[in-house]
């Protein structure tokens, strides 16, 4: 057996090119991107977190901001305590303008909770997807506005 100090096989090369590629194509679609999939995870987590700056910042509504900030006070309060869990499972764009992300979302967090299919719709504004919270599931979080 010939012994080749400082060499790396060309294989071994390839698959760390790759790993390098994929790790920045998925780096910069979640963070720089601006996909339905990535924007409706922004609302979820800000939903999660209870931050009232991201829902308003990824939620799109009919009712005018100040209105709509009273809203997200009151969902904020009753949900204080509601935890959840969601996995994205993919989106379909229905136009340029509208989408649908389909997600699992688990309600209980517990021993007897299941996870849910539900999809969250999407409206592009502004040249940004955000969730159409008219059309939005109220199953996903109580008392949304």
């Amino acid at each position: 057996m010939r012994r080749q100090a400082g060499r790396v096989h060309w294989i071994v090369l390839t698959g760390i090119v790759g790993a390098l590629v994929v790790a920045i194509g998925f780096f910069a679609t979640f963070f720089f991107g601006s996909s339905p999939e990535v924007q409706a995870n922004r609302f979820l987590v800000s939903l999660a977190k209870g931050d009232k700056a991201g829902l308003m910042k990824y939620g799109a509504s009919d009712l005018d901001p100040a209105a709509l900030d009273k809203a997200w006070d009151v969902t904020l309060e009753r949900g204080e305590y509601y935890r959840f869990a969601w996995k994205i499972l993919g989106s379909t764009k229905q136009s340029d303008d509208a989408a649908v992300v389909n997600i699992l979302i688990n309600r209980g967090m517990n021993n007897s909770s299941y996870d849910e299919p539900m999809s969250i719709p999407m409206i592009k504004k502004d040249g940004e997807w955000k969730v159409a919270l008219s059309e939005l599931s109220r199953k996903v979080y109580p008392s949304l506005p």
